[in-house]
């Protein structure tokens, strides 16, 4: 009986969007999603997923002073904070995703990077999109960019803010 309901959990976390693969997503859109959905649900824990790991920074960018490396822990401790500023009640989704709009940009290695060397490559992808929010029953549309990454061949994508 254990794993029917294993297979009905995993089920859902696809269907919702979601995977269960780790830290990342599977695509920037699902990265998206799961940024929006973890501030609506003020999950503290969103932050560890959303971002990218140490590790592959390290792998992937020399930068001076471990820039990005320091960057990623300062958006980390920033994000309970955010989280906590956020109206009680407020619902976040994202609407339209315009791809004409969005772009897509590979950097090989020793491409430089704001202010950083690659040491492998990186994709970086840009989403143009629409920003659902609601509080208090008043929905109100952004228009948003977010930039997401992922590293080498992996399907695993990351918010690039950092």
């Amino acid at each position: 009986m254990r794993h029917g309901f294993a297979a009905v959990v995993c089920l859902a976390l696809v269907a919702s969007g979601c995977d269960s693969g780790g830290p990342g997503f599977e695509s920037p859109e699902a990265a998206a999603k799961g940024m929006a959905e973890g501030f609506s649900n003020k999950d503290a824990k969103m932050g560890e997923r959303l971002l990218p790991p140490e590790d592959l920074l390290k792998a992937h960018f020399d930068c001076p002073d471990d820039k990005m490396v320091k960057s990623r822990q300062k958006r980390l401790a920033q994000w309970p904070e955010e989280l906590a500023k956020a109206p009680a009640g407020m619902k976040m989704a994202v609407g339209a995703i315009d791809a004409a709009a969005s772009k897509t940009d590979t950097l090989a290695k020793n491409a430089d990077y704001e202010g950083c060397k690659v040491k492998a490559p990186v994709t970086i992808r840009e989403l143009k999109l629409t920003l659902k929010i609601t509080v208090d029953g008043k929905d109100k549309d952004d228009g948003e960019t977010w930039r997401f990454v992922k590293f080498g061949d992996k399907e695993r994508w990351y918010n690039f803010k950092l």
